[in-house]
């Protein structure tokens, strides 16, 4: 005789997208989405009648017919899911967590000596300082750590799952480029380049050129007309280490204040 379907359907949860268990925890990169998948069973000597359908509910949610992949959120995810097959036969419910981490590390830095800000790094007059890169992760964790110094590897030891990392550099006097990047264990990067000017001790100099019409008199006073373009330009320099560069140039007409240079200007004529 034959034997009849009265057994519930299998329903299994996987991660669409990087994905990965640590610690216990299943953790999801940001993007990634849920799949559910059925299967019917029968008894031995049986034939599976087919899935009706599969129902799920996520973070408390009412329960919604699955009809396919759906993203999930940052965040703490839980999910219940089952499903029924075609004779009614309903499956247990089922429970799921996922730890959604849509941020790659954290990535910051510190000199041992005083600093002062240039465009897209520091510049210190301190002839030899000590660089330390941090990179921090507290979800998914640390899953690789890269530093180069001038084009150069550097070691940059870590243990792999670690929330937070440190490199440290020894930088002479000169101009540097430091490469750091750090990925987290779900593949999830964040890097940067800076520019360290080391042993800067000298300011810039600026140089004022004066265009068409003028005339320079005896003693060298220059006569400019009121469309005469004047224009600016720094050059900074270093004694032993590397120019910094300059920062900004400032420029005005007495008793005016003081204006960023940006473009050839003209002088005011006379009050």
């Amino acid at each position: 005789s034959a034997v009849g379907d009265s057994t519930p359907p299998e329903t299994a949860f996987a991660v669409e997208g990087a994905s990965g268990g640590f610690g216990g925890r299943l953790y999801a990169a940001a993007g990634s989405s849920a799949v559910l998948t059925a299967q019917d069973r029968a008894p031995a000597g049986g034939t599976p009648v087919g899935v009706a359908g599969t129902r799920y509910a996520l973070d408390g949610a009412p329960e919604a017919a699955y009809a396919g992949p759906f993203e999930l959120l940052g965040g703490l995810r839980r999910l219940s899911f089952h499903s029924v097959d075609l004779n009614g036969n309903p499956e247990a419910p089922k429970s799921a967590e996922v730890l959604v981490d849509t941020t790659p590390p954290a990535l910051a830095f510190a000199v041992d000596a005083a600093s002062f800000a240039i465009p897209g790094g520091f510049g210190t007059l301190a002839a030899e300082v000590t660089l330390t890169l941090s990179a921090f992760d507290a979800e998914a964790g640390l899953g690789r750590l890269e530093v180069s110094l001038d084009g150069q590897d550097q070691p940059a030891a870590f243990e792999p799952g670690a929330e937070s990392a440190v490199a440290r550099l020894t930088l002479t006097a000169g101009l540097h480029l430091i490469a750091f990047s750090a990925v987290d264990r779900l593949g999830q990067e964040r890097a940067t380049t800076l520019r360290a000017a080391v042993g800067d001790t000298q300011a810039p100099r600026t140089t004022l050129a004066v265009g068409n019409p003028s005339a320079t008199l005896p003693g060298g006073t220059v006569l400019v007309g009121a469309q005469t373009p004047l224009t600016l330009s720094a050059e900074d320099f270093a004694e032993s280490g590397a120019p910094s560069g300059a920062a900004a140039t400032l420029y005005r007409f007495a008793p005016a204040a003081f204006a960023t240079y940006a473009t050839a200007f003209t002088a005011p004529g006379p009050d």
